[in-house]
């Protein structure tokens, strides 16, 4: 791992650390503060990913693009809710996409980079232009964010937004179509959702909507090639969507 990016795993663990401290001043200051380190952190590996761009084999970048894509998927939850086509103009969409629109610059961040790391021939100054281009619209988004404080009703807002998001476009790897590490994603988010949903209901209805979402995150992590995201979407998900809007 170069040194970029064991710089990204630190700041995210400071982040963690003060995000801590943060929540014991309130879960609602909490959460927003939580958001917007994580959303550094994104930024900073943005950087980090495009440096690495210049001379990685396409191996290695396809690692650093999962690890960037993780950090993605853990501000996802209120990044789409507060700037919803900013994300998908610019850095993750359901969009198909092929070669020429990329070159055109129809395509753009996630979406460009899952079709050039897994599908085209590798063609590494079309990565790094595209690399280059995520790394300047992940500042701009988080100058569109850090605008932001997350209200109690956003905070309920988004958590039900994603949970239909999981059901629908994360596990029919929509938005990854050719890495297809949808259930990875699904499971990244899910889990960003536990740390939001105190601000929610009780502290007993809080308690069971995380022990569903550990559930329903084992459960991906147990499936096998006979895995059925319809049934997977009615077992868990659905049952977690109808917890969000029981609680207020």
């Amino acid at each position: 791992m170069s040194n970029h990016f064991q710089q990204g795993f630190f700041t995210a663990f400071i982040t963690i650390l003060l995000s801590w401290n943060a929540f014991a001043q309130g879960p609602i200051k909490g959460v927003n503060f939580s958001f917007q380190g994580r959303l550094r952190s994104f930024v900073e590996l943005a950087d980090n990913f495009d440096h690495e761009c210049g001379y990685e084999s396409q191996k290695d970048l396809k690692e650093y693009y999962s690890n960037l894509r993780n950090r993605y998927k853990e501000i996802e939850l209120f990044a789409l809710y507060l700037e919803p086509s900013f994300v998908a103009n610019h850095i993750n969409s359901v969009q198909q996409v092929d070669l020429e629109a990329i070159k055109a610059g129809k395509a753009e961040g996630f979406t460009a980079l899952d079709y050039l790391l897994y599908e085209a021939k590798f063609d590494r100054k079309l990565v790094q232009k595209v690399s280059a281009q995520l790394k300047l619209k992940s500042k701009e988004l988080q100058g569109l964010l850090v605008k932001h404080t997350l209200s109690e009703q956003d905070v309920a807002n988004a958590l039900r937004q994603s949970m239909l998001l999981q059901m629908g476009v994360g596990l029919e790897n929509l938005d990854c179509r050719y890495s297809k590490r949808g259930a990875k994603d699904v499971a990244i988010s899910l889990n960003a959702m536990q740390e939001a949903v105190s601000i929610l209901g009780t502290s007993e209805e809080q308690q069971m909507f995380r022990d569903g979402i550990n559930k329903a995150v084992k459960s991906l992590e147990k499936r096998g090639s006979d895995f059925n995201a319809a049934f997977y979407s009615n077992e868990y998900l659905a049952p977690l969507y109808a917890m969000l809007l029981g609680m207020e």
